[in-house]
């Protein structure tokens, strides 16, 4: 299978971390240089139609779209489908040259069939990982579980996003992080929970992007 070569792959740690707020400010950082594309949307949302209306950026169809809110897997089995991976690969060819976001459902080891997780998309894919976390209680478990799980298959970790109210109490989350997890693998960004008491608006995702993620995109956008 021919995968696209650059952009990100955005897990989480566990479901509404906020991987599709992350993705959404990722998209509006890169403008036009990017496209967005969610392999299996399960369930009510359409986290496709929230990027494009937060960021204004290009997205790509849905690779596969199930209505039970559950794993793919789980989903697929209730739709009397089955969900194929070699199809969620063909599509994300639609970004071309352009660096793919691609949204996971779920965590890293999120089965996707009876025998493939997210794991395998991701290596399908050929991307390297964005893990969001929480800041919250057990995000020091969650992360290091995601990060082992997806170094253990020899997956690239881009770094991960803290989405939450700031933790600074010595010793500071951040800092705590950087001591249990791999070198090569830090907290790249950390960004404020939101949309707390106002709206999240396409302003206020922009403004979030640039003051969030912008400085570390600098240093790690592909050429």
């Amino acid at each position: 299978m021919t995968a696209p070569r650059r952009g990100l792959f955005v897990t989480g740690t566990d479901t509404g971390v906020g991987k599709t707020l992350v993705s959404a400010a990722l998209l509006a950082a890169l403008g036009d240089a990017a496209v967005y594309y969610k392999p299996v949307q399960t369930g009510d949302d359409d986290d496709t139609a929230t990027v494009a209306r937060l960021s204004g950026g290009a997205t790509l169809p849905p690779g596969l779209s199930l209505p039970m809110p559950a794993a793919p897997y789980r989903a697929a089995l209730a739709a009397g489908t089955t969900v194929e991976l070699s199809a969620l690969v063909s599509g994300a060819h639609g970004a071309g040259d352009r660096l793919l976001v691609a949204e996971g459902a779920g965590g890293v080891l999120v089965p996707l069939t009876a025998r493939e997780t997210t794991c395998d998309l991701i290596a399908a894919l050929g991307l390297p990982t964005l893990v969001v976390a929480r800041t919250r209680l057990g995000t020091l478990n969650h992360t290091m579980l995601t990060v082992e799980a997806l170094l253990r298959r020899g997956l690239s970790v881009a770094g991960v996003v803290l989405n939450g109210p700031p933790d600074t109490t010595p010793p500071s989350l951040v800092d705590t992080l950087h001591a249990a997890l791999p070198a090569e693998v830090r907290v790249v960004a950390e960004v404020p929970e939101l949309p707390g008491d106002d709206p999240l608006t396409p302003a206020r995702l922009h403004a979030l992007a640039h003051a969030h993620l912008t400085p570390w995109i600098r240093r790690w956008r592909p050429a």
